[in-house]
């Protein structure tokens, strides 16, 4: 009898749980939806346990997005602190929630970290992110980040073939087909 007892709350405590889980999930979603990021990671953080980690990972992610746009606006001195942050987080989110994945699995957080590496001027943190992708496809916003990295860092080479593979995936974009950061960076070349 004491068994199925404990078998029965068991099973009420289980049922309890999912249904907590999901209405917690359920109200994260709401809030990305209403595009409150702030609420939404706090939300999470405050219900980690119970959380997945793939919804752990694309909340800090939106989150952290969110506090790039906003460090973005800022003058560099207080933009600093916001970088910082995000940074953080990026770390977090690589170091916590999906250090067992595969790198196809988690593209997005690897390429955001280029981003936040590159925005806080940590150049070489962003390359060795950039390394491990081990062949796999760069997505392009992480790939102007690493142009900017390759150009800081004067590695002028792997900057100009990084242009030139954006100019590829994005013959559209003005920016990237503009000469001037192609005229700069093979006169720099000629020079080392």
């Amino acid at each position: 009898m004491k068994k199925i007892v404990i078998a029965s709350l068991i099973c009420v405590f289980a049922n309890t749980s999912f249904s907590q889980t999901q209405s917690i999930t359920s109200q994260i979603q709401a809030l990305k939806d209403a595009k409150d990021y702030v609420g939404a990671f706090q939300l999470m953080k405050k219900h980690a346990i119970v959380l997945s980690p793939e919804l752990k990972a694309q909340t800090t992610a939106d989150y952290s997005v969110f506090l790039l746009k906003a460090a973005s606006a800022e003058n560099p001195k207080q933009a600093k602190p916001l970088l910082q942050k995000v940074v953080s987080l990026q770390e977090d989110i690589l170091n916590e929630y999906t250090k067992d994945w595969d790198v196809s699995k988690k593209i997005r957080y690897l390429a955001d970290a280029i981003v936040a590496y590159t925005e806080n001027s940590q150049y070489y943190e962003a390359i060795s992110i950039a390394d491990s992708f081990n062949g796999q496809d760069i997505p392009s916003y992480a790939q102007e980040s690493l142009f900017k990295a390759y150009s800081q860092t004067r590695q002028y080479q792997k900057a100009f073939d990084t242009l030139n593979l954006l100019k590829d995936k994005n013959p559209d974009n003005f920016g990237l087909r503009s000469e001037e950061h192609t005229s700069e960076l093979q006169s720099r070349l000629h020079l080392v």
